[in-house]
């Protein structure tokens, strides 16, 4: 991890240098974020293959996004979810790591049309068809130009170093 990390600052800093002569400065630090609280009701959720009854859940959650852009278009983007609780009155062992990041990446534009990003990234490919919000870390290149947008990639969705089967950690199985 700490060899990505450097890796990243160095094309940082070697986008920004490149192009800095030709675009405008947008450079800067924004910190957005937003909250919810929800009610979801369930009713008939399993299109009557049992007599399961209605459910309602509540729950909660608070989300920090930070966005960095250096002075040649090169930028970060990173988004901290906390405090994220269900409303049931018991204690959620899933929820124990309440604090993590679910987005953490770089972005460098080479020119208009190429931007290389690596990182860990919620995705969405074909509208939603193909992958819809998944969580994944890995690089993409985006070459959008003339209405088309094309991207290739190479991302890991599951580690196998923390897979709950032995295998899976002794090969490092992961899911690509």
């Amino acid at each position: 991890m700490k060899k990505v990390l450097a890796t990243g600052a160095a094309l940082l800093m070697a986008g920004s240098i490149a192009t800095a002569a030709e675009m405008d400065d947008q450079s800067g630090v924004k910190i957005t974020g937003n909250a919810r609280a929800r009610v979801i009701y369930k009713d008939k959720y399993d299109f009557g293959n049992s007599d399961k009854d209605a459910s309602t859940t509540m729950d909660s959650r608070v989300r920090f996004e930070v966005r960095g852009t250096a002075a040649g278009g090169a930028y970060i983007h990173g988004r901290i979810r906390l405090a994220e609780e269900k409303f049931n009155g018991a204690t959620d062992s899933s929820l124990d790591s309440n604090i993590y990041v679910d987005k953490a990446y770089i972005g460098i534009p080479f020119n208009d049309a190429f931007t290389l990003e690596g990182g860990k990234y919620r995705v969405s490919y074909g509208q939603g068809f193909i992958y819809d919000d998944i969580g994944l870390a890995g690089f993409r290149g985006i070459y959008a130009a003339d209405g088309i947008q094309v991207i290739p990639f190479l991302e890991v969705q599951s580690e196998g170093q923390s897979s709950d089967v032995a295998q899976d950690v002794l090969e490092d199985n992961d899911s690509y």
